[in-house]
């Protein structure tokens, strides 16, 4: 879930300045914050609550989150991220990283 966290496009744009790939960096970090940004104005458009308060007999671990469901701001970062790094990796990597993307998103369902 932890790669779909907007703090993950600073650090994966850090990781491709750190190997002198400033064009990658510069596409991650744009890409993430504008997925984080878009999914906080499509939750405020939607207002759907998150699954908590819609489902019956939800077991919360720790205090629930506040704000709305939809959409996933972890799948949209997730996709956002794997989409800017696509044309800079090779067919391993790509599958990898979409294959990432797909847990992410599905552990947000």
């Amino acid at each position: 879930m932890q790669l779909g966290n907007v703090l993950a496009a600073p650090a994966l744009a850090l990781a491709a300045l750190a190997r002198r790939r400033v064009r990658l960096a510069v596409d991650l970090a744009a890409a993430g914050l504008a997925a984080w940004l878009i999914a906080k104005v499509v939750k405020g458009i939607a207002q759907r609550p998150r699954p908590g308060a819609v489902l019956l007999n939800v077991i919360f671990r720790g205090a629930p989150d506040a704000g709305y469901g939809f959409v996933s701001g972890h799948a949209a970062v997730s996709v956002a991220l794997a989409t800017a790094a696509s044309p800079y990796l090779g067919r391993r990597w790509r599958r990898l990283v979409w294959g990432l993307a797909v847990v992410v998103c599905l552990s947000r369902a």
